[in-house]
């Protein structure tokens, strides 16, 4: 859908609220005229009362609220006919001037339908036969009749307002989930990538590991297809993974690297982004462990410190050369921040920091929960 039509059905949502009124409308609107009725009859009772007990004269309270709810309720007969109209004749943006005068018109029709029904319920139930003329009751009529018309408007395009902000929200959440879905998608070819890399290296000097690998990678693989639509996993599923990861480097490096794990046990259930740590470690193994001769070591800590996941992975590598910038241009660090921000805005961080002892450690911060974060 381009962006012409996109705003031709936001245009045609905002001009024509009332001609996709539902009946749940109609009953709300219904019972606002009644509610509205019903407190002007008792204001006017009230008033009545009140002017007649100032002057002295005897007046029953109950008998003028009877004659006041006559007098209104034929604007609650009146409710159908005025939504038909409102309905048929929206007064709409950029299209109201017709709509307009043709409620005008209605105003003075319906007003004086509505003054005849009044004097005949007041003359055949109170005897009261006072029937006044001219241009202030017509006017009167037809002001009641174009307030009611603007009530249903305005509640009738705040219900419109409403949808759309709903809406607006159901189509945030998609847009948001289809991003996660992208940054998700580009960890696989660049994960595969490096993995198919070190193979085809490994096949030079040994092809029973290279074989070994390719088993390990296709039981990984298996296991991100299956939770390709989970975008939070618990801890401990997320290290399941990690394992397996790592059981494939091994191979590649043997004895030269050595992995230490220390998750704090509150944390285990604790719900992380999917394939969070893989990048990470991946990162620290090949502009890390693999920059140095010596034995390398990655260490994972996880800890829940005052309701926020602490994720730290370190390794012994070179760390960043002097006055170098922290490596979030590369594929998987700059996706990770990417997916944190989009998963938990500014509760979610990642930052770099170079030990004494040399080295880099990467930390991560995570809003701590255990089921999907809302």
């Amino acid at each position: 859908m381009n962006r012409e039509m996109i705003d031709r059905v936001e245009t045609d949502d905002l001009n024509t609220p009332l001609e996709r009124s539902s009946l749940r409308a109609h009953l709300i609107a219904f019972g606002m005229v009644f509610v509205c009725c019903a407190v002007l009859a008792v204001g006017y009772a009230t008033t009545y009362y009140e002017s007649y007990t100032r002057s002295d004269k005897e007046c029953d309270y109950f008998l003028e609220l009877c004659r006041s709810f006559c007098w209104w309720c034929p604007w609650i007969a009146a409710t159908p006919l005025m939504l038909i109209l409102c309905r048929r004749f929206t007064i709409k943006r950029g299209a109201w001037r017709v709509p307009l005068a043709v409620h005008l018109l209605f105003g003075l029709v319906v007003g004086e339908g509505v003054r005849l029904i009044q004097f005949y319920l007041m003359k055949s139930n109170f005897g009261i036969e006072i029937m006044p003329v001219g241009v202030g009751p017509l006017l009167m009529g037809c002001n009641t009749y174009l307030a009611f018309v603007a009530a249903f408007h305005g509640l009738d395009y705040y219900r419109l307002f409403r949808e759309r902000e709903v809406r607006a929200s159901q189509l945030e959440m998609r847009l948001a989930r289809a991003q996660l879905d992208v940054l998700k998608m580009q960890l696989h070819p660049h994960f595969l990538f490096n993995t198919l890399h070190a193979i085809s290296t490994l096949m030079h000097r040994d092809i029973e590991a290279a074989e070994a690998m390719v088993i390990k990678l296709g039981d990984l693989l298996r296991l991100s297809l299956e939770a390709t639509e989970e975008h939070e996993v618990p801890m401990r599923k997320e290290l399941d993974f990690l394992k397996r990861y790592l059981d494939i480097e091994q191979i590649r490096f043997g004895d030269r690297l050595v992995v230490d794990f220390d998750i704090a046990p509150d944390v285990q259930g604790a719900y992380v982004p999917n394939l969070i740590l893989q990048p990470i470690v991946e990162n620290a193994v090949n502009h890390g462990i693999s920059k140095i001769v010596t034995q390398g070591r990655i260490v994972l800590r996880a800890r829940n410190r005052k309701g926020i996941v602490e994720i730290e992975v370190g390794d012994n590598g070179p760390g960043l050369p002097e006055g170098g910038d922290p490596p979030v241009s590369r594929t998987g660090l700059a996706n990770t921040r990417a997916r944190l921000e989009q998963l938990y805005g500014s509760a979610g961080r990642i930052a770099f920091r170079t030990p004494e002892e040399g080295g880099l450690v990467v930390q991560m911060e995570i809003p701590f929960h255990t089921g999907p974060y809302s």
